[in-house]
This record gives structure tokens, C-alpha cells and sequence, in this order.
């Protein structure tokens, strides 16, 4: 194991919403297989070996606003090895990290799906209604279709 892409992001504190903490949200590996890092581990102060990185002191300089995010790549060092990656599975410090499954669809049958054309006449008559008129007796029915 070489290196991990780490996202980091300004995140609000646990406790008390309205302060801000950076924190560990999901940790991706070189196959790129993303693992979501739990709410109660997010904490920068849980991953001590990682604010021991040089690139963690650019990411802190960086970001400083709610929600802003960071993915950088951070390569590992034995320690970190042993509290992020253990037995070929992602974990923090013996807690199994849960992998993120991306759904991907394919473009060309939204696309198709738009591209397809409809009388626009049929269109307005499905969409419009009758005016009330004198005709149109009953005023409740004539709402209940409008």
C-alpha cells in the first residue's frame, strides 16, 4: 500500500452546530473504491498520524468555509498503514469502513429519452383546460379538473 486519496472538508462540530472542525470524510484507494469515514470519526483530532503530514498543513490553509472540500493524494507511512489499512479492508483504528457504491447510469439513453418529440398540439390539449363557461354548470367539477 503506497498512497490514499484522504477527502477532507470544514464540517460542522459534532456537538455544537454552529462551529466549524475539519474532518476526515472519505478515504479512497488507488483502484478507486471510496470508503465513507463514520460521523463520530470525522474529527481531525482522531487522525493524529495524518496532521503529521506535510500535505495536511496546505489542506488546513486551504479550505475555511462550511462544506468546502479537499481530495488529496497522501502517501502512508507504516503507522498509517496500520490504522487505515489492515488485512487488504479499509478501517480506522479496528472500526471497517463502509465502501461507497457509485451508480452509474448511461447518458445516451437519458439523452435519447429527451430527444424525443411530441406533437406539440396533443401537448397543449393535455395540458390545458376548458374555460368556465355557461355550459360548465357545476363550479366544483370544473375546479377539481383545473
Amino acid at each position: 500500500m503506497g498512497k490514499l486519496k484522504f477527502e477532507f472538508a470544514v464540517i460542522p462540530k459534532p456537538d455544537d452546530n454552529k462551529s466549524n472542525i475539519l474532518g476526515l470524510v472519505s478515504i479512497t484507494d488507488t483502484q478507486e473504491n471510496s470508503y465513507i469515514m463514520p460521523k463520530e470519526y470525522q474529527s481531525m483530532s482522531l487522525h493524529t498520524e495524518l496532521i503529521k503530514a506535510k500535505t495536511f498543513g496546505m489542506i488546513k490553509q486551504s479550505i475555511k468555509k462550511r462544506h468546502e472540500k479537499r481530495k488529496v493524494w497522501i502517501n502512508l507511512t507504516s503507522e498509517m498503514e496500520n490504522i487505515y489499512f489492515k488485512d487488504e479492508n479499509m478501517q480506522f483504528n479496528g472500526f471497517l469502513l463502509e465502501k461507497i457504491e457509485i451508480k452509474e447510469e448511461k447518458a445516451t439513453e437519458n439523452a435519447d429519452h429527451l430527444h424525443t418529440k411530441q406533437n406539440k398540439l396533443k401537448l397543449a390539449e393535455r395540458f390545458s383546460i376548458e374555460k368556465f363557461s355557461k355550459s360548465t354548470t357545476n363550479v366544483t367539477q370544473w375546479l377539481r379538473i383545473f
